[in-house]
């Protein structure tokens, strides 16, 4: 069946969806479940990255839902280039593995090969959805306070040439990092349970100028052939 799915809509999907029956609202359906390719699925729905088709419709074959779900976690320039390129499906996954942001940040991805290679920048402004993911990286990477978003150069920095573009306040700043750090969270702990393989942790204690001790926990594995260190959490001793 998946021999006759030509529209390059199948390509930001995985190869193989699952086909399940059942009842829904007590009626018998058949559907398809197509698994969103994304590495960082934006969908809200009840189903997550799932995308689901019935197949006892006259429009079994229909990528219209497809089509929204993909327009939203890679953007609609993205999907808007792959109908156009007309490209197989096949090749149009290939063409989507190295993409990791939405739009014309295809090519505009980080690029940091040991520190050494330049860092490249899109021509395409950020969306506020993306704007407020770089805020969250910058003040949680360089270690700045979220109230830097509302000082007043930044903001002339930012709207000059381009008054209209949104900034997020430091508050709205300071609760994506809280949510973002509560997943990661979530995510490392699952990610260490269900680690094959052996885990050891270290514990460094130090004393700051204002004669506050602390201990810091640390867990370090393998990944990949690479060895990971990974700060568990940083306490006070009272």
């Amino acid at each position: 069946l998946s021999a006759t799915w030509t529209s390059p809509v199948y390509a930001f999907f995985h190869p193989r969806p699952i086909h399940k029956s059942g009842k829904i609202n007590g009626k018998p359906r058949e559907w398809q479940e197509f698994t969103c390719g994304a590495t960082n699925c934006t969908s809200r729905g009840p189903l997550g990255r799932i995308v689901r088709r019935f197949t006892d419709t006259k429009d079994a074959k229909a990528t219209g839902n497809l089509k929204g779900h993909a327009e939203g976690c890679w953007g609609t320039e993205i999907v808007a280039k792959a109908i156009k390129a007309d490209l197989d499906v096949g090749s149009t996954r290939e063409s989507l593995k190295a993409a990791k942001l939405k739009d014309g940040s295809l090519d505009a991805v980080f690029k940091r090969m040991d520190g050494k290679a330049p860092v490249t920048f899109s021509h395409r402004q950020h969306t506020y959805k993306e704007t407020r993911v770089e805020c969250v990286r910058w003040v949680v990477e360089s270690l700045r306070s979220t109230r830097i978003v509302d000082d007043a150069g930044f903001h002339r920095l930012m709207k000059t040439g381009r008054p209209h573009y949104k900034i997020p306040k430091s508050k709205t700043v300071s609760r994506d990092v809280h949510r973002v750090f509560a997943r990661v969270r979530a995510r490392v702990g699952t990610m260490l349970k269900n680690y094959d393989g052996h885990l050891s942790f270290s514990t460094d204690a130090w004393t700051s100028r204002n004669n506050r001790a602390f201990v810091a926990v640390a867990v370090h594995f393998e990944n990949n052939g690479e060895p990971v260190c990974m700060l568990l959490d940083i306490v006070e001793v009272a």
